[in-house]
This record gives structure tokens, C-alpha cells and sequence, in this order.
């Protein structure tokens, strides 16, 4: 047999499994079943119609799913994809935290003191005549953070609990009986009358923390402007910054997601860690904002995510990847090609609104975008 002819032969047995399949064996190059696969997306941004309300400090789902928000402008409802004020005799300026607690009751930390939300009625908590910036309802207890210190409510009453850390109203977590206060001067652990501090002596990345969660393991995340630190037990555990792969050492807020994922708010956008590698969520293709303060879930697995720019919602959906082929194909048929057959560029009406868009022409709408 001639060289060029055997050469042939063994090109074509070569191509056989990636041509027919259907006809060759089945080996390493076999076709690959297209499975599901959790493709995750985003909403349009929800915004209000000012800046004071797009600067959104907290959010929350309640029970029913409605989302609330505390901007520098006031509370606010999401509704028909926008941030809407609600109207109070009381609240007339910024608010700071929202939380749902588990009877259903939204709590909303203001300038003038702790407000409650329910059944569309807003009712002002008595006795506290000051800021309160952070609130967070755990199991049977509401605990709350205000420059006077930290109160607790008991039997319908708020106690203080004193403390050695500072009043600037810190953020805290509870894992347990054991509470643990991320203040400016470092970490407070208090159990019962007992209470420790951690800095960097004991491997924290900085006395200066600005957030905290605990996950359902007894994890304590702590992040401050140096980066992301680990506590378990009253023990710094380990440390987290770029050299580990945290995107951004600048933490603004943190929180552990239903799934156990660890979502850290940061100045460059929202960072996951999943307990083996870290991901960033950022710019226009994901948040309105890259300041990112706080993040709340919903029962269908949405992530609310608050900025200094507005709302976003992250969601995601099973398909695959035939599924999200024909959806890019749509996608471009629909803006980009046009008569006869050419691809062109296309402008946001709004920067970040994926739902409007204009054409645009340009001196090389031809040759390579015509092969398409």
C-alpha cells in the first residue's frame, strides 16, 4: 500500500468517534450525556428614585417572601422591581438593619431608635430613644447593637449587656450560650460572666472588625480591612487574605448561606468561599455596586444582595448546556443580527437593564462579523 494512502486510512480511523459516533465504538472520545447543571443569573438591579434610597445598608426576606430594605433614605419595600419607601409618622430619616425574626416580625434599626413592621403597621419600640444599628433575632432571643452598647430583650424588657468592649456599636454573633462581639478593639468572646479578647496576638489579622457570622458547625467568621479571620471555641483558627485567595482584604459584612457557603461583602463585590476555593461576584455583570453590605436569603434559594448602589438578586437555574446554547442564539438573533445576516454591537439603554437595548452602527459592521 502506498505511505500517503496508509496515512489516509489511519486519519480517518482517528476521526471516526468524534464524526460517528453512532457507528464507532464507544472509547475516551464517546459523546458526553448533556446533564443539568445549576446555571446561575441575575435579576434586573431594583432601585429607588433617589440616591438615598439606591444606598442600601441591609436587607431581609420575611415569611411571605416581600424583601425589605434600610437605606439612608428610609425602609423600604421591593415591589413590581423596585425599591419603594414606606411611609411612617416615625421613621423620618436613615435606617440602618432590617431582620426577620421567627414569628414573621420585620425589626428595623433607625436613626431614633428600634422599629417593628407587621401586618403592614409600624410600631416604635419603647425605651430606646438612640441609634440602633445592627439587629439580629436569634431563636427566642432579639439582641440588639446601638452606640450605647448592646441590649437584649427579656420578658418585654431591653437589659443591657455590659461589657468591656467598646460601645460603637459593634457587631456579635451567638453560637450556643457563647457571645462573641466583633467591636473596633477586637474580638470579645463572653461566656456567661467570663470574657475574652483576641487580637493579633493571637493570629487576628486586625483589633479593628467590622463583620461576623457563625455557621451551623459553631464557626465563627470574622471580617475586618485586613481580611477574613477563623474562630472556633474562643480559638483563632486561621486567616484569610489574598494569599489565600480572598479576593479583596477590605470585608465589609459577613454571612454563611442555607448551603454552608460563607458570603463575604467586600469593597470589590461579593466573595463565596465554599471551604475550598473562593469566588467574586462584581461590576455591572452581577451587583449595581461593588460595595457590598449585606446579603439576606429566600426560601427559594435567591441571595438579595445590598450595595451602595442598589439592589440585586442572584438566582439560579437548572439547565443544560444545549439549553444555555440556544439561549446565547436567541439572544444574539434577537439584538445583535440584522439584515442581511450581519452581527453588529449593541448599546444598554441603562447600564446594567439586560431588558432595553438600541442598535449601534459602526465602520466594521462587515467582513468578519458577515462570516457569522
Amino acid at each position: 500500500m502506498r505511505p500517503h494512502l496508509l496515512n489516509v486510512r489511519i486519519a480517518l480511523l482517528l476521526l471516526c468517534p468524534l464524526v460517528c459516533p453512532s457507528i464507532c465504538p464507544a472509547g475516551p472520545n464517546a459523546p458526553i450525556q448533556d446533564t443539568p447543571f445549576a446555571q446561575e443569573y441575575r435579576d434586573p438591579f431594583i432601585q429607588g428614585a433617589t440616591e438615598e434610597l439606591n444606598d442600601v445598608r441591609a436587607v431581609t426576606v420575611d415569611r411571605r417572601g416581600t424583601v425589605w430594605v434600610a437605606t439612608r433614605g428610609g425602609v423600604c419595600q421591593v415591589s413590581a422591581g423596585k425599591l419603594h419607601p414606606i411611609d411612617s409618622q416615625f421613621i423620618n430619616g436613615p435606617t440602618y438593619d432590617v431582620a426577620t425574626d421567627s414569628q414573621g416580625i420585620v425589626w428595623i434599626g433607625a436613626w431614633n431608635g428600634l422599629y417593628r413592621l407587621s401586618d403592614g403597621i409600624i410600631q416604635r419600640e419603647p425605651g430606646l430613644d438612640f441609634p440602633v444599628r445592627v439587629v439580629k433575632p436569634l431563636a427566642d432571643r432579639l439582641v440588639i447593637s446601638t452606640p450605647q452598647g448592646l441590649f437584649e430583650r427579656r420578658a418585654e424588657k431591653w437589659e443591657l449587656i455590659s461589657g468591656p468592649w467598646h460601645t460603637g456599636s459593634p457587631d456579635f454573633a451567638v453560637v450556643g450560650e457563647d457571645l462573641y462581639i466583633a467591636s473596633p478593639t477586637g474580638l470579645f468572646v463572653k461566656r456567661g460572666d467570663r470574657v475574652d479578647l483576641l487580637d493579633q496576638e493571637d493570629g487576628m489579622l486586625s483589633r479593628n472588625l467590622s463583620g461576623i457570622a457563625a455557621d451551623a458547625e459553631g464557626n465563627v467568621w470574622i471580617g475586618s480591612r485586613a481580611g477574613l479571620d477563623l474562630v472556633k471555641e474562643g480559638k483563632h483558627v486561621k486567616s484569610f487574605t489574598p494569599a489565600q485567595g480572598l479576593p479583596s482584604t477590605d470585608v465589609r459584612s459577613v454571612a454563611v448561606g442555607p448551603d454552608g457557603r460563607v458570603w463575604i461583602g467586600t469593597d470589590l463585590g461579593m466573595v463565596r468561599y465554599d471551604g475550598k476555593q473562593f469566588s467574586l461576584r462584581h461590576s455591572l455583570r452581577w451587583l449595581p455596586g461593588d460595595d457590598v453590605r449585606d446579603v439576606a436569603f429566600a426560601a427559594d434559594g435567591t441571595a438579595w444582595i445590598a450595595t451602595q448602589q442598589g439592589l440585586s438578586a442572584l438566582r439560579t437555574r437548572k439547565m443544560t448546556l444545549a439549553e444555555k446554547a440556544d439561549f446565547f442564539l436567541d439572544l444574539v438573533r434577537s439584538r445583535h443580527v440584522r439584515t442581511p445576516g450581519l452581527v453588529e454591537h449593541t448599546r444598554l439603554k441603562t447600564p446594567g437593564d439586560l431588558s432595553t437595548w438600541e442598535d449601534m452602527d459602526t465602520d466594521n459592521d462587515g467582513s468578519y462579523t458577515g462570516l457569522y
